[in-house]
C-alpha cells in the first residue's frame, strides 16, 4: 500500500498484459499481519506486495509460473 495524491493505493499486475497499474483503494483497518481493504480490489486481484517505490503506470513485470507460484502461497499458508 503507497499514497498517490493524498489517496491511499495499490499496485495491481494485469496478468494478460503483465504491466502494472494503480488503484485507488479504501482502507477498512489494520491488523496485525497487514491491511483489510474496504473498496478498490475485487477477489484474485493480484497486488504488488514489495518493491511499489519502483512502480510506474504500465511497466511491465515477470510473473511466476503459475507452478512456482502455487507452490510458494502453499509454503506460505502453511
Amino acid at each position: 500500500m503507497a499514497q498517490k495524491d493524498g489517496k491511499q493505493v495499490v499496485w495491481t499486475v494485469d496478468r494478460g498484459t503483465e504491466t502494472v497499474h494503480v488503484r485507488d483503494i479504501e482502507v477498512a483497518d489494520f491488523t496485525g499481519d497487514g491491511v483489510r481493504v474496504a473498496k478498490g480490489l475485487d477477489s484474485g486481484d493480484l497486488v504488488v506486495a514489495a518493491g511499489t517505490q519502483f512502480m510506474s503506470e504500465n511497466l511491465q513485470v515477470k510473473l511466476p509460473d503459475q507452478q512456482s507460484a502455487s507452490a510458494e502461497t502453499d509454503a506460505a499458508v502453511r
